[in-house]
């Protein structure tokens, strides 16, 4: 099954194959015990993430994502859903997902430059097929 990974640390969107248990797999790929979904998107694809990734001082490591009313805090892993909720390969492409993530504004960011796309910054040179 095909995934995706988005990691604010290095600003990098890589696809994933995912061959064994899923959900254990996931936890693996984002470093953590349990998982919590943060948004389903419009494609039938969710977005699984640490619940304490706040807690584990990664807080500085994050990202907003369209569709996601809140920024999401360390990494990510987006996989896709089936007509009858079983998890699929994702329906969006980690391409398209260069244009829906952005770096969160901060306090020392310019205000001309707040939001703007990972596609500026080096995050293109991390997409793989």
């Amino acid at each position: 099954m095909q995934a995706i990974l988005i990691d604010p640390e290095t600003e990098c969107i890589t696809c994933l194959s995912i061959d064994t248990d899923v959900y254990t797999r996931i936890r693996q790929v984002i470093g953590c015990k349990s998982l919590s979904v943060a948004v389903s998107l419009p494609t039938q694809d969710t977005v699984f993430v640490d619940p304490a990734a706040r807690l584990k001082g990664t807080s500085r490591h994050c990202f907003r994502l369209a569709g996601c009313p809140h920024p999401i805090v360390g990494r990510a892993v987006i996989v896709g859903c089936d007509h009858v909720g079983d998890s699929v390969d994702a329906h969006t492409s980690a391409y398209a997902l260069v244009e829906m993530v952005t770096s969160p504004p901060t306090r020392t960011t310019n205000p001309s430059t707040r939001g703007l796309c990972w596609a500026v910054n080096p995050i293109t040179r991390c997409l793989t097929k």
